[in-house]
């Protein structure tokens, strides 16, 4: 969600600099981080397992939410209560928003939650919400999820303390290019307008 805006202010403000995006999970920004393809990527930190070797610099934290096709779509997931059964539709989600949304759900561990679909790329799972009938973990202001029409899940716990904790990261004791300080900077910028 932050990446065009950033794109854009990047272009009006240092048209000579040309941005290189990667996209990924952690773990394969790390590697493309401690290979030096990358000066620096965006994560929560709290997905950051060793971050010892790293350096940081926080924005705003996002507040989130769960959002789901299945709400306007089907009604073979739906409890008398107005909520969904997550168990019978199954849920999509990315390596990390199961286990930060599993307590919204009713869940007592990650372990129970009904993951049939695990990826990466948030643009695939709102596709399958929209297409196959599944509860998707997504932000809810990700444009593909309004353009597909995915509703907030009704009859769900309060998702208050469901944040994204973003964060620059690059590599402990290296000094970033005069470019990646530009991004890093208007990425706050960005980060600091839309929260």
């Amino acid at each position: 969600m932050l990446v065009p805006p950033l794109l854009a202010e990047l272009r009006r403000q240092a048209p000579q600099v040309v941005a290189r995006v990667r996209y990924g999970n952690v773990p394969s920004l790390l590697t493309l981080l401690t290979d030096e393809a990358i000066e620096f990527f965006v994560a929560d930190r709290r997905m950051l397992v060793d971050p010892s070797r790293l350096t940081w610099w926080p924005w705003p934290r996002f507040a989130a939410a769960c959002t789901s096709a299945t709400a306007t779509r089907c009604s073979c997931g739906e409890r008398d209560d107005g909520g969904f059964d997550a168990l019978r539709l199954g849920v999509v989600s990315t390596s990390r928003s199961s286990c930060l949304c599993r307590a919204g759900l009713g869940f007592a561990s990650p372990d129970e939650l009904p993951v049939v679909v695990e990826c990466d790329d948030v643009t695939t799972l709102a596709r399958l919400a929209a297409d196959g009938d599944m509860l998707a973990l997504l932000p809810r202001a990700l444009p593909t999820a309004i353009e597909l029409g995915l509703q907030p899940l009704r009859g769900v716990k309060t998702f208050g303390d469901l944040y994204v904790d973003a964060h620059a990261v690059w590599l402990r004791g290296r000094t970033l290019a005069p470019a990646a300080e530009t991004a890093i900077r208007l990425f706050r910028q960005v980060a600091d307008s839309g929260s």
